[in-house]
């Protein structure tokens, strides 16, 4: 699931990064969307801007991820007493498939909506009002904020549950295993706390088109923008569990940070 999140914001990472160049191209070239050279077809949008594609990939995989991860938490942190079994590998790889189909249908939704006008001509920097329908247009932000609120609740729940296991009487061994699961879950709040701070709530307020200032404005774009490449660095430096896979997985991780002390995770305690 991590190795899985960490994707999805790698890939809305190189999204955000193509598109802030493209508009900071344009504002230096001094284009404008009122003369003709300054206009595409919808068609010609995906083969100057495949950013829109990886946007909707990259945010759709952390939205759904973020959420499994949150349901993951709750029955790990109720299976530490035995109340509910923790998930399986099967339980994993279903889950993934899930997701990946709700992705896949999404996308698929957008874009036969957005090739069936591909001969519509709109602004060369291709943003998502000017290449989608209104409907779909709609569809794709709710969506995205749905799942991130919903997410934002069920953690909610999870938080509650983990401070209510702190006071029940437990053995050694399940209170090192429980404190383990509570940090796992803090690392998964932090994460969640930047998404829905500086990404789900700009972005509501510029939807709902509340009476806002320039700079939010601003700021609200940059923050969503810089919260996908942050994340993945909160996940290599908040646990060792994370930082171990990383090591296993990625060499060049392991040799850029190997100076940085590792903790047994078996043991691992929390902070």
């Amino acid at each position: 699931m991590l190795a899985v999140l960490g994707a999805g914001n790698l890939v809305s990472s190189v999204a955000n990064w193509s598109s802030e160049f493209r508009q900071l191209h344009s504002i230096y070239a001094n284009e404008s969307g009122n003369d003709a050279s300054s206009l595409v077809s919808v068609a010609q949008c995906y083969l100057r801007s495949p950013h829109v594609v990886l946007l909707i990939v990259g945010h759709d995989w952390t939205a759904y991820v973020m959420l499994a991860m949150s349901i993951e938490r709750m029955a790990s942190l109720c299976g530490v007493h035995g109340r509910s079994p923790k998930p399986t590998q099967t339980a994993v790889r279903r889950a993934l498939a899930a997701i990946a189909t709700l992705g896949l249908f999404k996308l698929s939704v957008a874009l036969a909506d957005s090739l069936a006008q591909r001969d519509k001509l709109v602004h060369r920097l291709c943003n998502f009002r000017s290449i989608f329908s209104e409907p779909i247009y709609h569809m794709l932000l709710l969506s995205y904020l749905v799942m991130l609120y919903s997410t934002a609740a069920v953690f909610l729940v999870t938080c509650c549950l983990r401070r209510q296991r702190r006071h029940w009487p437990t053995s050694e061994l399940l209170t090192m295993r429980l404190s383990r699961e509570r940090s796992l879950t803090k690392s998964l709040t932090i994460t969640l706390a930047f998404v829905v701070l500086f990404q789900a709530l700009p972005w509501t307020l510029l939807y709902a088109r509340l009476p806002t200032a320039r700079w939010f404005r601003d700021f609200a774009i940059v923050a969503r923008h810089l919260t996908c490449a942050i994340i993945p660095i909160i996940y290599l430096y908040n646990h060792p569990d994370i930082r171990k896979q990383l090591y296993d997985k990625i060499p060049l991780c392991g040799r850029l940070f190997k100076k940085q002390k590792r903790t047994n995770s078996v043991v691992y305690i929390g902070r």
